[in-house]
């Protein structure tokens, strides 16, 4: 008869603790801590419409996904635009494709951009287009510093869909942007 108060005393303690230990599971998703990857932002998606409107975007598995992510109150605009196709690319052509929007430094001697690491990525995968984008801090891959200098803006329409270095069979553009002048940019991907 005592063991059976012992086991109903340990019992009672491990359902206790279990329901402890487990108390940041059952936190709803707002309340969980920022993870800070480049698609956190991916729950609030707006896409600008002629006229200056602004609409929600539904996102779907398996459907193409044609958004801006509304950058947070705190963070700070590196670009934002429009990325078109050029006359040579032909539906086909993109079909499957992830387009990826890189913010890298620039340097100080020319357009090209640095080699390192970027400041920010997007990655839509199957996108339509034109695609309207918009990189800030939120977009950071490491920390939410802003980086003030010259950058160079990437589109790469990458077939394997994985981030890396331009492979021959990915289709890109690149601008420069000066720390002077409008962040504003248009991209026309082509062959």
């Amino acid at each position: 008869m005592k063991d059976s108060h012992y086991i109903a005393l340990f019992a009672g303690l491990g359902v206790l603790l279990a329901w402890t230990v487990s108390g940041p599971l059952r936190r709803p998703p707002q309340s969980m801590p920022r993870v800070g990857t480049p698609l956190e932002s991916m729950q609030d998606m707006t896409r600008q419409i002629p006229g200056g409107q602004t609409r929600q975007i539904e996102l779907t598995s398996g459907g193409s996904t044609v958004a801006t992510s509304k950058p947070s109150s705190s963070s700070k605009l590196y670009a934002e635009g429009i990325i078109s196709l050029g006359s040579d690319l032909k539906p086909d052509d993109v079909a499957g494709r992830s387009l990826f929007i890189i913010v890298k430094a620039r340097q100080k001697d020319g357009g090209q951009a640095l080699a390192g690491p970027p400041l920010a990525v997007m990655r839509i995968p199957n996108p339509a287009f034109p695609n309207m984008f918009n990189l800030s801090t939120d977009n950071n891959m490491m920390g939410t510093e802003f980086y003030a200098g010259d950058i160079v803006v990437i589109a790469r329409l990458d077939k394997d869909g994985v981030a890396g270095p331009k492979q021959a069979d990915d289709f890109e553009t690149s601008v420069p942007v000066s720390s002077k002048d409008s962040r504003k940019v248009n991209l026309t991907i082509t062959r």
